[in-house]
């Protein structure tokens, strides 16, 4: 791994990725607050979904795109212009993927005519205030470009936005040579690339990724399909779920993962997703002087059978779990949100081993999260009468 590269778009710029502290050291017997859904204000008309599952719209002419913005007491669409420059590129795209990222902006993803890639991050300018679509001022967003290298299948991206701007993006995948990689890309179209296979016992296709500087290192971690989760730093790398307690861990697809600095610890959850399994899983770990992570405790955060930590020192009793997952994510307060199959989600507060949830009105399918603006609390987006709405969920 080339450690400057990362060094120098991770550390200090991490801000966008990194969750808040959280206790995680014994069970809570105080309440927990009330999980609580707001319907974002209705959309402009003429904006839809570009990919489906995410709140972030845009025009039929990909020269606008609607964000939910949250404020004071409520959250409402802001309309946005995009660059000239970006809306021929989408225009002409085989294919695109559109959706919500940390601090309030989009990640757009395009499929050039000539098979290449180009992902684009879209923030707000930092030094322009926020405009209503109600006030016929528009605001162009921030857009940086990444090439991607050539043939590299993308299963996920991570960017790095440091202060409302983007210093690189992180792609895990398959390379032209079928080598299993996490890459990472500078503004300038420098790359580092890591074989996936640096860490023992990993198996599988990537599926999932994260990113977090911990005690002023970094961390990228990467999940695959079948059940792998490896921490990569430097040059160690840590199979987090060959740490887990065998009786305690089934393996499968990793949908997401986050991972965060919680105190002395690193802190953080994934889910595996697929068949009959939807399980969230929790890990507590220290780094060695090697910067070597370790898993020192790991619940599975949706059953309500007494567990112990790898230690023995703590029991831990998990209630009102979720009973399907569809989608996870983690805020900036160092909350972990659910959505289920069937229009609820599910929020485990900082700090306390009970769920608590909520039911988005009207909505009975399938809820897929993503971060508000603020950085508290998760979008919610789901079908509903065959169409698009979205939620905000504190």
């Amino acid at each position: 791994m080339h450690k400057k590269l990362l060094h120098t778009l991770i550390f200090g710029a991490i801000a966008g990725l990194v969750f808040a502290c959280s206790t995680g050291s014994s069970s809570s017997t105080s309440t927990p607050p009330a999980t609580v859904a707001t319907a974002v204000e209705s959309p402009p008309a003429g904006f839809t979904n570009d990919s489906g599952n995410s709140a972030v719209l845009v025009n039929s002419a990909k020269t606008e795109v609607a964000l939910p913005v949250t404020g004071s007491s409520s959250t409402s669409y802001t309309t946005y212009g995009v660059d000239s420059s970006v809306t021929s590129a989408w225009t002409s795209a085989t294919s695109s993927t559109l959706s919500s990222t940390a601090g309030g902006g989009a990640l757009l993803q395009l499929t050039n005519p000539d098979a290449s890639q180009t992902v684009y991050t879209l923030l707000p300018p930092t030094s322009s205030s926020v405009q209503s679509h109600r006030i016929q001022t528009t605001t162009t967003l921030t857009a940086t470009a990444f090439t991607i290298p050539s043939g590299y299948q993308i299963a996920a991206i991570v960017p790095v936005i440091s202060n409302g701007v983007a210093s690189g993006i992180i792609i895990a995948g398959t390379n032209v040579s079928s080598v299993n990689t996490f890459v990472v890309i500078g503004t300038d179209g420098a790359t580092a690339s890591t074989p996936l296979s640096a860490c023992s016992g990993y198996a599988g296709t990537p599926s999932a990724l994260a990113a977090a500087t911990y005690q002023n290192v970094d961390y990228v971690a990467v999940g695959s399909n079948s059940g792998s989760i490896c921490i990569y730093s430097g040059d160690s790398a840590e199979n987090m779920s060959s740490q887990a307690p065998s009786a305690r861990y089934t393996a499968g697809n990793v949908n997401s993962l986050g991972f965060y600095p919680s105190g002395s610890n690193l802190l953080g959850y994934w889910d595996v997703v697929g068949g009959s399994t939807n399980v969230v899983y929790r890990v507590t770990g220290t780094a060695t002087s090697s910067n070597v992570f370790t898993g020192t405790s790991f619940w599975n955060a949706t059953s309500s059978t007494a567990q112990t930590s790898t230690s023995g020192s703590t029991t831990v009793t998990f209630s009102n779990v979720p009973a399907t997952v569809n989608s996870s994510f983690i805020d900036n307060n160092g909350n972990e949100y659910v959505g289920t199959t069937t229009g609820s989600v599910y929020k485990l507060a900082n700090g306390f081993y009970q769920w608590t949830n909520t039911s988005l009105t009207g909505a009975t399918s399938a809820v897929y999260l993503g971060p508000t603006s603020t950085g508290s609390g998760v979008v919610a987006t789901t079908v509903i009468g065959g169409t698009s709405t979205a939620f905000v969920v504190n």
